[in-house]
């Protein structure tokens, strides 16, 4: 049975109420997890709209600058965390003596299997619109999981996504989890894939529609649970999701990518700063 969710906060509060409480082996902490969800947040905002829209997730403090930022990044094709270090620090953990990231998504997506997934991707789009195999992936079998795990310092936790267009060139992007932090993790992955969706229907000339995300372990971490309780008393609409107009194709995103950054940053920044009043968590929770 898939739990299915129209909000973040939903299936935060679902966890917290009916989760598995699970010791997690490798990062020695408990956890209260669900199986088998899927994230879609309803699109009656953007149904009728006449631009790309994406979404802000509703909750607690986050910045949509920094899923831009770490979009540019991934198109970027690249291991190296030069850029993404100048706006989040959390993939330096993960670097090698190179200062590389050994499982980097764009890397993946783009050079580590010898072609060009995402390329290609908007090639299949162009000459076939009703193909139903248009999906990059990320994960590789030769490293990931398995026996393989503790080989290198990350693998994907979204595995793949997969793009379909449907009838007035709406085009619908679904992504595949195996683990989702759905407290630090989740809002900036939903982001990230919005986004990317948001930049291909730009570049496209299609209709973006609202994401889905499919997860295999949806999890909360014992000690962030203090942060979903104060999250679900909190009723003030500041930390309601928003929606947000962007016309930047992926062409410009990859040319410019310093300024599609700050292009995300001004156009939520009223929104983020009302809800730091509001709510502004520890710094653990959202780096």
């Amino acid at each position: 049975m898939v739990l299915a969710a129209t909000s973040i906060i939903s299936l935060q509060a679902s966890a917290m109420a009916n989760g598995d409480e699970i010791y997690n082996e490798r990062t020695g902490e408990y956890t209260k997890t669900l199986f088998n969800t899927l994230l879609s947040y309803p699109n009656e905002f953007t149904e009728n709209a006449n631009f790309n829209f994406f979404t802000m997730p509703e909750g607690r403090a986050i910045f949509p600058y920094v899923a831009a930022s770490e979009l540019a990044w991934a198109l970027s094709g690249q291991k190296n965390v030069e850029f993404i270090s100048k706006y989040s620090k959390m993939w330096s953990k993960f670097t090698n003596e190179q200062n590389e990231v050994d499982a980097a998504y764009g890397y993946r997506m783009r050079r580590h299997f010898g072609r060009d997934q995402l390329l290609d991707a908007l090639d299949s789009l162009i000459k076939n619109k009703s193909s139903r195999q248009i999906l990059v992936n990320y994960w590789d079998p030769a490293t990931d999981g398995l026996l393989n795990e503790g080989k290198i310092k990350n693998v994907p936790c979204p595995f793949a996504f997969q793009l379909n267009v449907g009838r007035n060139d709406s085009l619908y992007l679904t992504v595949f989890m195996r683990s989702s932090d759905l407290v630090v993790g989740l809002p900036y992955d939903y982001m990230f894939y919005d986004l990317l969706a948001v930049a291909i229907a730009n570049e496209l000339k299609l209709n973006k529609k609202g994401i889905t995300i499919l997860s295999a372990n949806s999890h909360i971490y014992t000690s962030h649970e203090e942060v979903i309780l104060t999250q679900l008393s909190l009723e003030d609409y500041c930390i309601m999701a928003k929606h947000y107009q962007s016309n930047m194709t992926l062409t410009e995103i990859i040319t410019n990518p310093e300024e599609y950054v700050e292009h995300i940053r001004s156009t939520c920044i009223i929104d983020v700063e009302q809800r730091k009043e509001v709510y502004n968590p520890k710094p653990e929770v959202y780096e």
